[in-house]
């Protein structure tokens, strides 16, 4: 029991609160090692991209398989969190960047929400300098906890990076399904949140079209304002007819 409660405040550690809470689609945040974002070119449906979140939840903490020379890594919700959070802090600190550059550049969807990171890594040289040709090029990707790793030298990733945080991953298994359920719960209530604001708006414009008038009593309406317009002019010229006479009888009389 202790030893979970370790485990958990542990990973606590390494996910900041917001990152525990909101698993993915936040706007892009500026950083140094930042390249300038792309645009993925799609609407993402939201609702959609948390439900498979909420099924991620109950898959193995970690899996990884190499094919045809790419390095594939599926994840839990929670241990992709861990994953990525991770990752960025080895990439950018001592002492990996001692002997290798990484770069980092985010893709969003139309909205601006963060759906992928792309992250390259580049050997140095002994002078500092490192080529324009990466070694490694890792793809994170947000919408269902996977990681793609391709490249001519995938080992950097493998023996600096995977080993130690899937071994951290083994370490902590109690705190991240406990992890995992929390996380689930927390995107339930934000998918019926969601799904009641949009009855709402369903409501409120079924309401307003039963409360607009149709095209065929604006056509009547306006028929029925036409034919009281020219009545009152009938009647205006049955008046001034009537007081002509009137006054002609009158000068014949006289």
């Amino acid at each position: 029991m202790a030893m979970a409660e370790q485990d958990e405040k542990q990973v606590s550690k390494t996910l900041r609160r917001s990152e525990r809470s909101k698993t993915l689609l936040r706007p892009p945040s500026p950083d140094k090692h930042e390249i300038e974002g792309k645009n993925k070119g799609y609407k993402l449906n939201r609702q959609n991209a948390l439900s498979k979140k909420i099924d991620k939840c109950k898959s193995k903490h970690i899996e990884v398989n190499l094919k045809a020379g790419n390095l594939y890594i599926e994840l839990s919700t929670a241990a992709y969190e861990v994953f990525r959070t991770k990752l960025k802090t080895y990439l950018f600190t001592t002492p990996f960047n001692k002997a290798y550059h990484a770069t980092r550049h985010q893709s969003h969807e139309e909205k601006g929400l963060q759906v992928e990171d792309i992250y390259k890594i580049y050997k140095k040289k002994p002078d500092g300098t490192y080529g324009k040709q990466s070694k490694c090029t890792i793809n994170s990707y947000r919408t269902n906890n996977s990681i793609l790793v391709n490249g001519s030298e995938i080992n950097i990733f493998t023996e600096n990076i995977l080993e130690p945080i899937q071994e951290f991953i083994q370490q902590t298994q109690p705190a991240l399904d406990e992890l995992n359920r929390s996380m689930a719960e927390t995107m339930k209530l934000t998918i019926t949140a969601a799904c009641n604001v949009q009855n709402e708006e369903i409501e409120n414009i079924n309401h307003k079209d039963k409360a607009a008038p149709s095209n065929k009593e604006i056509d009547k309406n306006h028929k029925h304002k036409i034919m009281n317009v020219t009545k009152m002019k009938t009647n205006r010229m049955r008046i001034v007819t009537n007081a002509q006479s009137a006054e002609k009888n009158q000068k014949i009389t006289q």
